[in-house]
């Protein structure tokens, strides 16, 4: 059965960029090697599961996590196999059942459980197929099939070698369950995946950089927003028109996450991959490669700290959604708890000028409890960690906060992109250092701290240089 030219256009062009250069890799496969060929279809199977899980995950967060046994899976997701990603993806799934539904949550739902439209042709590969696994034929239904596609998996993965021609005959049966997989994915078409590389403040509105990841290749893209969507954040996104601000944006990380590979020396798209301490692992189909970003462990952790009940649904979306409210767990301050507030960011910074470090965090952690939106107990909370040196990933954040509540503090730009710095991660120093000096031009330590890493400062923008040229890059 050959592929209609419109179902390969759509796959390279209109499916998010993992799917896309996968399939273009197989396409160009040698035909006669029947054992990488259906590889790459498992492949192609695999990168979707990941993806649809991904978006499942945030979506129920986003809804506030209420189910226990769901909740009890995710915190134990630190090294989930492609069956875990399934098991998230069809429980996360299954929440949604009673619940209402975004439309992209519906779309996702009548995919995994809607009635399913498979020839006899499909039927009858599948059941081929189960019977050389050794397996018991599979319902005409999506999760059977998905089911029957992780046992070839683990398989192919652990399983005796096979002859070229019993590739052949799992080819021939995997390639029309895997294609019919990709094409009732159409839905995906509407709901593009974007990174969003740099956002500046221009007008009183937010102008956001980032890069179209549908299709086979990068698109540099802009909009402008009257919120700011953090930054070296991949989202997944409905736009009426991609000049125009998306209706609804909702960040993937840390499940999937937009790195530039040091082996291939250029971006790609990474999945998690396993978590080993305080070191994160992130894994790119397209290329293969292996990647330990630090900077993603933060977002993680902030995920297993919601779901134990230490943090708010909306502090763990503030600045990773657009379109869609936020369940708001925490009130406005009263004027009373401002004053008080006040009072113990003046205390923390007394505190910290006179080196009781402890007593300066326990202060500040109070204030930024009693006030999320208070600037100065945030920037003097994380410069308080960053002193005290035992709590990195918390600063990180902190600092966060402070360009979440406004962009053009410099200081706070200024001290994220040293922080990348001595974590190894050059790309995001280098948009954070960017961002100082576009706050503040006379920031002399920012212009130079840019120019070390190889970059050319202009006020306003930066400019990027290969990383073969600086050897800054992260490892």
């Amino acid at each position: 059965m050959a592929v209609s030219e419109d179902l390969k256009d759509f796959i390279e062009y209109k499916l998010p960029y993992p799917l896309a250069v996968v399939y273009r890799n197989y396409r160009n496969q040698d035909e006669e090697d029947w054992q990488e060929r259906t590889r790459l279809l498992v492949a192609l199977f695999e990168i979707t599961v990941k993806i649809l899980a991904s978006i499942t995950i945030k979506s129920y967060l986003l809804d506030g996590g209420k189910d226990s046994n769901l909740n009890e899976r995710l915190k134990s997701f630190t090294r989930p196999a492609l069956g875990h990603w399934l098991e998230v993806l069809r429980e996360g799934l299954k929440y949604f059942k009673d619940r209402p539904r975004t439309p992209l949550v519906n779309h996702l739902y009548e995919f995994l459980f809607g009635r399913l439209k498979c020839s006899e042709e499909i039927q009858q590969k599948a059941g081929r197929l189960a019977r050389s696994l050794e397996t018991a034929p599979p319902k005409a239904d999506r999760l059977a099939y998905f089911d029957l596609l992780v046992t070839l998996r683990n398989k192919m993965a652990h399983g005796a070698r096979l002859s070229p021609e019993e590739y052949r005959e799992r080819f021939e049966c995997v390639r029309p369950i895997v294609e019919a997989q990709l094409n009732d994915l159409r839905f995906m078409a509407d709901y593009p995946i974007v990174y969003v590389s740099e956002v500046k403040v221009s007008s009183g509105l937010f102008d956001h950089i980032v890069q179209n990841c549908n299709g086979k290749d990068f698109e540099r893209q802009r909009f402008r927003a009257e919120e700011p969507l953090d930054d070296h954040q991949l989202y997944i996104c409905q736009f009426e028109d991609l000049k125009s601000a998306p209706v609804f944006a909702l960040s993937l990380s840390p499940f999937m996450v937009f790195e530039y590979c040091t082996d291939c020396k250029r971006e790609q798209i990474f999945f998690l991959n396993e978590l080993r301490g305080k070191k994160i692992e992130f894994l790119s189909y397209q290329c293969g490669h292996l990647l330990t970003p630090p900077e993603h462990i933060s977002d993680l952790q902030d995920i297993f700290d919601f779901l134990s009940g230490k943090v708010s649904v909306e502090d763990l979306f503030r600045g990773r959604v657009l379109g869609r409210k936020v369940p708001r767990t925490l009130v406005s301050p009263t004027q009373d708890e401002k004053a008080i507030c006040a009072r113990l960011v003046a205390l923390g910074e007394t505190c910290l000028l006179e080196e009781r470090v402890e007593e300066a965090i326990a202060y500040l952690r109070k204030a930024v409890a009693l006030d999320p939106d208070a600037e100065a107990a945030h920037f003097l909370l994380a410069t308080a960690l960053l002193y005290q040196g035992e709590a990195i990933d918390e600063a990180i954040h902190e600092y966060k906060e402070v360009t979440r509540l406004n962009p053009q503090n410099a200081l706070a730009q200024l001290a994220l992109g040293k922080i990348f710095i001595e974590l190894g991660d050059s790309t995001a120093a280098r948009a954070r250092l960017a961002l100082a000096l576009e706050a503040d031009p006379a920031n002399q330590e920012a212009r130079e701290l840019l120019q070390t890493l190889g970059l050319s400062p202009v006020t306003g923008t930066f400019i990027s240089v290969d990383p073969e040229e600086t050897g800054s890059e992260k490892e």
